[in-house]
C-alpha cells in the first residue's frame, strides 16, 4: 500500500469517466500488485541496445565469443514492417557465428547473453544497426536512421573452447 499526501494539491482532481471527485489536498492510499515483470538488459553502455527478455532461458551457459548458434529471429521496424525472418514456418534455424559479422552489429552481443530456449526482444539504435544509409533487406527495406527491433530465440549453441580447454595440438 502506497499513501500519499497532497495528491492532486490545492486543486485537488474533478471527476472524470469513471474517476469521482479528488478534493484539494486530500491523502490518497493506492494498493498495487505486481503481476509480472520483463527483465531488461543494457548491451551497450550508451543504452543504444537493449535485450527484454520475454521467455526465461535454461540452465546458466550463454555462448561465447567464436561460439556457433542456432536462433529463430524476426527483424521489424517501429511500425511492425517485418524485414527479415528466419527460422520460422518450416525453416531450419539460422547459425551463425558470433563475432565474425554475419549479423548486424550489436546483435551478436545481445545473443551472447541469453541462454538455450530463451526468447528476447533485442531494439537496437541505428548506430547499431543500419546507420544513415539504411538497408535493403529480404522482405522490406530498412530506411535511414531507423531502430530495428528483432524477437530472437536462441534455438542452441555450441560454444568456442576456451584457450585453457585446448590441448597442445589445438593451441599451435
Amino acid at each position: 500500500m502506497y499513501s500519499f499526501a497532497d495528491a492532486f494539491g490545492e486543486n485537488g482532481r474533478p471527476a472524470s469517466g469513471d474517476g469521482g471527485v479528488v478534493p484539494p489536498n486530500a491523502s490518497l492510499q493506492i494498493d498495487l500488485e505486481l503481476i509480472s515483470w520483463k527483465a531488461v538488459s543494457e548491451i551497450t553502455k550508451d543504452k543504444k541496445v537493449i535485450k527484454k527478455t520475454l521467455k526465461e532461458g535454461e540452465g546458466y551457459e550463454r555462448p561465447n565469443d567464436g561460439a556457433v548458434v542456432q536462433v529463430k529471429l524476426i527483424g521489424k521496424l517501429q511500425d511492425g514492417t517485418v524485414f527479415v525472418k528466419k527460422g520460422h514456418d518450416d525453416e531450419q534455424p539460422f547459425e551463425f557465428k558470433i563475432d565474425e559479422e554475419q549479423v548486424i552489429d550489436r546483435l551478436d552481443k545481445a545473443v551472447m547473453n541469453m541462454k538455450k530456449g530463451e526468447v528476447a526482444l533485442v531494439t537496437i539504435h541505428p548506430e547499431y544497426a543500419f546507420g544513415s544509409s539504411g538497408s535493403t533487406q529480404e522482405l522490406a527495406t530498412v530506411p535511414p536512421n531507423s531502430n530495428v527491433y528483432y524477437e530472437v530465440e536462441l534455438v542452441s549453441f555450441v560454444k568456442e573452447k576456451e584457450l585453457w580447454d585446448l590441448n597442445t595440438p589445438e593451441k599451435i
